[in-house]
């Protein structure tokens, strides 16, 4: 997959677009009455990130096992990894930094110390029906151009942080760049995006993962437009758990 192009039409007129920005301005009103909220969110946010990230990935965690290890608990190599992932993503973000192939090693490096945060040597990966990732041979070449792609001026300029988001994650999982934990990897990534433009991270959760699946499908053929509104169906929801309202119909009318 050369590039990844958005195949859809009027995309500033998304009606998603108007619904997170009414969510967002609700939960600004609500930092703005009690300032301290917003730390103790973004706790909740990063433990609920790690927690469905890990489950989609088939682990048997608890949520209260990731909110004890993030509290400073003990916690499995697998909760410990992610939680260091989604820390250096945030704190990524919070320095305005970019998603650079060293990035993205360094953050597979924390899913998976073994492999310390390497590109793939082996094969071709089949992961998704009627796809093949690249050889290794062009990983270094391809993950650099992706990683490019992402500071040209349609992407930073002209893509919502939703749709930025999505198509990070669609590229990274269309590459299979590393031995392990690629789509992991690409999850946790992803949230960059909305995270520097002072969105809430993008937080696929389980009962979401038939949705999930699909949509990446579509989108190793070419159809990204079901990844970006599941993402964007992600963000509503962390702004309605934040607020307390309930799955209401800002998130999916």
């Amino acid at each position: 997959m050369a590039q990844l192009p958005i195949l859809h039409s009027s995309r500033p007129e998304y009606g998603w677009v108007e619904k997170l920005k009414r969510l967002r301005e609700a939960y600004e009103a609500a930092v703005a009455a009690d300032p301290g909220r917003e730390v103790r969110d973004a706790a909740a946010l990063d433990a609920s990130l790690v927690y469905h990230s890990l489950r989609l990935r088939g682990d048997a965690v608890a949520l209260e096992e990731v909110e004890s290890a993030r509290a400073g608990g003990e916690a499995a190599p697998a909760v410990a990894g992610a939680l260091a992932a989604v820390a250096r993503v945030r704190a990524a973000a919070a320095a305005g930094e970019e998603l650079t192939p060293s990035l993205l090693l360094e953050l597979n490096g924390l899913l998976d110390p073994a492999g310390r945060g390497r590109l793939r040597a082996g094969p071709p990966m089949g992961v998704y029906e009627g796809h093949a990732a690249p050889g290794p041979e062009a990983l270094e070449v391809l993950v650099a151009n992706a990683t490019e792609w992402f500071l040209a001026t349609s992407f930073r300029e002209e893509l919502h942080p939703v749709e930025q988001a999505a198509l990070a994650l669609i590229r990274v999982c269309d590459l299979q760049p590393f031995p392990s934990n690629n789509e992991l990897t690409a999850r946790i990534a992803a949230s960059l995006y909305p995270l520097r433009a002072g969105w809430p991270p993008v937080i696929v959760r389980e009962e979401l993962e038939a949705d999930y699946r699909k949509a990446i499908l579509h989108a190793m053929h070419m159809d990204t437009m079901p990844a970006v509104d599941l993402l964007s169906r992600c963000v509503a929801r962390a702004y309605d758990d934040l607020l307390g309202w309930g799955v209401h119909g800002l998130v999916d009318e």
